[in-house]
């Protein structure tokens, strides 16, 4: 595969130099010049990637401290555009799913060299494919917006049209016929600006055009909104316009003098007129410029929005005119407090952002804070008036892996738009991990996840289950709650709809359990026979690590095995059903005892069920949605005792959630339940201090 990459930057992330040495050979003996760096802690990956840029990054599997999975995540952070595969020495189709949906290019098996090398060719190939486009779209983007600058500084009246409506008109042109704004002329029918004496005329000269017979240019009397009537003469080209199909409308007065033909482009001034820092076009411009920098010379840039927290305050306080004032006052502020050689805009009313290089990552986060908390202290004298103000600042960066200019200002605007809308005076990082959300909603709840867990607001809550068949046993169930702005805390999982959303659900669950387990452990001491139950989430479903964590945080509190049960949701098993037999099938193996929730969700539960039976799988826990209509259904009450005695027949131990009244009670017992809670029973505790003794059953 033919790739013009002379010589192949690589990264090994192998502990045997004379490994990492046969697999530069491999590369090396099929004509390939390889400069590598052998990787063996974090501190040297993070270090590598601060001094140049690299092509490939070949991991061995099976490591520990840094592994595959943890380069691959600094890797990402670092925006960088490296190809990642792993190598490892129990290859399989599931493994290698798991990795590229993680981020890795490939997994290739330690044994097969022929394959390794085509891999990395095709890798090359790739990554030269990648940079290609990515200059390519900048190049095409510099030179739409030169066109439109040519366009709308064009001395010549130039419009067009769709279906004779028109889209665009530039300035020449609604100066022409005497508008201000040429948003009065979008959507107007061309016809309308002539006299109705030429109607019929220019009617049979765009059937010509349409025809593609050759005419003459179309003279005709056009009609100005405030001067009058005025002739001119008009030609009509198909063309293409923000990528819609065309026509495209030139016309010239027949008055116009040699000198105007001279002045046909205007120069677009690149300042804010108020405060002489840059503009809009000019700063999009450099952002773009910046992320091909990005990838041609390894130049790491971000990109830091700063909202003014209280100009609207200041002015409706100080006036309009004051108001400007200030906006320059904050403008010569800024010129004096960016790092040198940062390109300084105003974009808005009370927005200036500002683009700066950095070496890493984290240190934009450090200019930003260094900023906020300077500009918060400074008193603004205007008009003999002290002014004092904060900033809310987000912070975007500029890699290689960055999307285009107006998305990367985007997402800094976003995190901006986050920090105000908690009161404003901080700053906001934007997650790299949240460009892959499908949408702002995906990524404002990661965000609010995410202040939540910064402010205290997240804490484990431990849900009593009462045993109703057979002597009465402690078993709690232990969840994340969050408190909403109105002081009520609810389930996290009922305010948010998490799922695999970036790193989010695997940290919760990581979260979760390591406040849980020590306070269980504590209280096993006085109460040996107590059980906690825990659900997981997909995203520690789909953790390659996932047991050996879970045996390791059990040993690590001095958990029994069977004290915990490891939840999971049916959906998820429905998803990811090999992944789920797959972990409960290695949980039973090291003593682990699992459960099934939601069982009734879908309609093959009983299916799903017996595909997953194994060793330490014991539990199921009736859909919620179900027990919710159970009372007023006697259709749901039928189905709900078919899943129980599916149930028993296969061993498992039943809950059912959700018993809000006693009116449950009646028709639920005689369905041979094992445990049930909700409201009834008595909602979440901050510790386990639940009196079993006192539930009557």
């Amino acid at each position: 595969m033919a790739t013009t990459i002379t010589t192949i930057k690589m990264l090994i992330l192998d502990p045997s130099s004379n490994d990492a040495e046969q697999t530069i050979n491999i590369l090396r003996n099929s004509g390939h010049a390889v400069r590598a760096t052998q990787i063996k802690t974090e501190g040297d990956l993070e270090q590598a990637l601060e001094q140049q840029t690299w092509d490939i990054f070949v991991a061995r599997d099976n490591l520990e401290k840094p592994s595959a999975e943890q380069c691959l995540k600094i890797v990402q952070h670092y925006g960088r555009n490296i190809s990642f595969i792993m190598t490892t020495d129990s290859y399989s189709v599931d493994r290698t799913v798991d990795a590229i949906r993680l981020g890795m290019k490939d997994v290739v098996p330690e044994d097969n060299d022929e394959y390794f090398k085509l891999v990395v060719e095709r890798e090359l190939a790739n990554i030269e494919d990648r940079r290609k486009v990515l200059i390519a779209d900048n190049a095409l983007r510099e030179t739409d917006k030169r066109n439109e600058l040519l366009l709308d500084s064009s001395r010549d009246a130039i419009a067009y049209v769709i279906d004779g409506m028109h889209i665009y008109v530039n300035h020449a042109y609604q100066e022409l016929f005497g508008y201000d704004d040429a948003d009065d002329l979008e959507c107007m029918p061309i016809m309308d600006l002539m006299d109705p004496s030429n109607h019929q005329e220019f009617k049979n000269y765009i059937k010509s055009h349409s025809k593609g017979e050759q005419a003459e240019d179309f003279t005709f009397k056009g009609v100005n909104a405030k001067e009058g009537s005025f002739e001119a003469f008009l030609s009509m080209t198909d063309s293409e316009y923000d990528g819609e199909k065309c026509t495209q409308i030139y016309i010239k007065t027949t008055t116009a003098s040699d000198e105007d033909l001279a002045k046909k482009l205007k120069e677009l001034s690149a300042q804010d007129r108020l405060t002489g820092l840059y503009n809009l076009e000019y700063f999009i411009e450099a952002v773009s410029n910046s992320i091909i920098k990005a990838t041609s010379e390894n130049q790491l840039a971000a990109v830091l929005y700063l909202e003014l927290d209280n100009f609207d305050q200041i002015k409706d306080d100080h006036g309009r005119t004051n108001g400007d004032l200030y906006l320059k006052e904050v403008g010569h502020w800024l010129e004096k407090n960016v790092p040198e050689g940062s390109i300084l805009a105003r974009i808005g009313d009370s927005t200036f952002t500002f683009l700066t290089s950095i070496t890493k990552p984290d240190e934009a986060e450090e200019i930003a804070e260094q900023m906020c908390n300077q500009f918060a202290e400074h008193l603004f004298e205007i008009a003999s008036q002290t002014i004092k103000d904060t900033l809310s600042i987000g912070v975007s960066p500029v890699q290689e892996t960055s999307p285009d200019a107006e998305k990367v200002l985007s997402n800094a605007h976003f995190a901006a738009a986050s920090v105000q809308s908690k009161g404003g005076s901080g700053i906001r990082i934007h997650d790299n991990a949240l460009d892959s959300l499908e949408n702002r909603d995906d990524a404002q709840t990661d965000m609010e996840i995410q202040d939540a867990w910064d402010s205290d607001k997240i804490h484990v809550s431990y849900v009593p289950l009462v045993k109703l068949q057979g002597t009465q046993k402690q078993m709690y169930h232990a969840r994340l709650t969050i408190d909403n702005d109105q002081g009520q805390t609810k389930g996290i999982e009922d305010v948010y709809n998490i799922g695999l959303r970036t790193s989010t659900a695997l940290k919760l669950d990581n979260w979760l359990m390591n406040e849980a387990f020590p306070v269980f452990s504590l209280y096993l001491t006085s109460q040996p026979d107590c059980k906690l139950k825990i659900q997981l989430s997909a995203a520690s479903l789909l953790d390659n690590n996932l047991v050996p964590n879970l045996v390791a945080l059990l040993k690590q509190y001095n958990l029994p095995y069977d004290a915990i049960i490891f939840e999971f949701k049916e959906d998820d098993a429905v998803a990811y059903l090999k992944r789920v037999i797959q972990a409960i099938v290695l949980m039973g193996e090291e003593g682990l005892i699992t459960a099934l929730s939601g069982f009734g969700s879908s309609l093959d539960s009983q299916t799903v069920v017996n595909s997953i039976h194994a060793k330490g799988f014991s539990w199921i826990s009736i859909d919620s949605a179900l027990m919710e209509s159970f009372i007023a259904s006697h259709e749901t009450q039928e189905k709900v005792q078919e899943l129980i005695t599916f149930a028993k027949v296969n061993e498992l131990t039943t809950i059912a959630p959700g018993i809000t009244d006693p009116s449950f009670l009646a028709t639920i017992w005689p369905m041979n339940i094992d445990h049930i809670h909700g409201e009834y029973i008595g909602s979440g505790h901050d510790s386990l201090d639940f009196n079993f003794s006192d539930t009557g059953f």
